[in-house]
C-alpha cells in the first residue's frame, strides 16, 4: 500500500463556505484531507512564532496569519515525522488526477528536493526533470513563480522553512527567495491545482496597504539569484532559457498576440 499523501487544508474557522468548497473536490476525487485552522493574524500569532514576527515590518494582519499558518503546516510535517506533506490553502481547484500527479512529482523528484509547486502559473520558459502522466512533467523555473495555495513540502525543505529568523516578506515572496534558505525548489506543469478567483481573500491580504511595498532582499542578493540559478539549470540550459523567453516575447510582439505561451525545454 502507498503512503497517505498527508494532505493538509488550511482554512480559518470563520470560512466555512471555503471548506465546504474544498470538502466536496476531495469527495470527488477521493482523497483524504486533514483540516488545518488557520490562524487569524488580526488576533496574534501562536507564542512559539511570536518574536519571528516581532518587530518592523511591512505585513498586513491577514499575511501574518497567511505566513503562520503555512508554517504551522510545516510544523505538522516535522513533528509526526512525515516524509513528506501536501499544503493547500482553501481556495483551489483541482485537476482529477491531482493525486496521481503528487504521487509521480514525489517519486520522480532529486533526492534533494524540498518543495514542488503544484498551482503556479508561469510565464518564463521552464525546464522538464522528469515526464508524468497526462502530459505534464516535474520541472525547474527559469524564474521561481510567485504562488503558495498548494505544494508538496519535504521534511527536509519543512525544516528548512521553520528555520527561526524574521518574518519581514509574505509567505509566497520568501518562497519566492528560495536562495536565501537553500530551498530546492520544483514545479508540476501544467499544474495539475488552480487558485480560483470565486473567493474574496481573507487570509493572505486582510486591510491591504496603499502604500506599495518593496521585499527585495537586495541588489546583491539579486545578483547572487543569478548565479544560484545558473547553478540549478546548468550554464547552457540556462543560456537556452534566456535566449527562448527572448524569442518566445518578440514573436509575441510581432503577432500581437496576448497569450503567451510557456516554452519546455527538455
Amino acid at each position: 500500500m502507498k503512503p497517505s499523501l498527508g494532505i493538509i487544508c488550511i482554512n480559518l474557522d470563520r470560512s466555512p463556505q471555503r471548506w465546504e468548497f474544498m470538502a466536496a473536490q476531495f469527495q470527488t476525487i477521493g482523497i483524504e484531507v486533514e483540516r488545518l485552522a488557520a490562524i487569524d493574524g488580526t488576533a496574534g500569532v501562536p507564542a512559539w512564532l511570536s518574536l519571528e514576527f516581532a518587530g518592523p515590518h511591512q505585513l498586513t494582519p491577514g499575511e501574518v496569519g497567511c505566513y503562520a499558518s503555512h508554517l504551522m503546516a510545516a510544523q505538522m510535517v516535522v513533528g509526526r515525522c512525515l516524509p513528506f506533506g501536501v499544503v493547500l490553502e482553501d481556495d483551489v481547484t483541482l485537476d482529477r488526477d491531482f493525486a496521481v500527479a503528487c504521487r509521480e512529482a514525489i517519486e520522480t523528484a532529486p533526492v534533494d528536493w524540498d518543495y514542488i509547486h503544484l498551482a503556479s502559473r508561469v510565464k518564463r520558459p521552464v525546464v522538464a526533470v522528469q515526464s508524468l502522466s497526462n502530459g505534464r512533467a516535474l520541472i525547474r523555473y527559469s524564474k521561481l513563480p510567485l504562488n503558495t495555495a498548494a505544494y508538496i513540502l519535504s521534511n527536509r525543505g519543512a525544516r528548512k522553512l521553520l528555520v527561526p529568523l524574521p518574518r519581514r516578506c509574505p509567505n509566497d515572496v520568501d518562497v519566492r527567495h528560495a536562495w536565501l534558505t537553500k530551498l530546492n525548489v520544483l514545479g508540476i506543469y501544467p499544474a495539475p491545482a488552480t487558485q480560483t478567483s470565486d473567493f474574496v481573500s481573507d487570509i493572505g491580504h486582510v486591510l491591504k496597504p496603499r502604500i506599495p511595498r518593496i521585499f527585495s532582499p537586495g541588489p546583491l542578493s539579486e545578483v547572487y539569484l543569478k548565479w544560484w540559478t545558473i547553478r540549478s539549470l546548468g550554464l547552457a540550459v540556462y543560456a537556452r532559457t534566456r535566449f527562448v523567453n527572448i524569442s518566445s516575447a518578440m514573436r509575441q510582439l510581432i503577432a500581437r498576440d496576448t497569450k503567451r505561451r510557456v516554452p519546455i525545454l527538455r
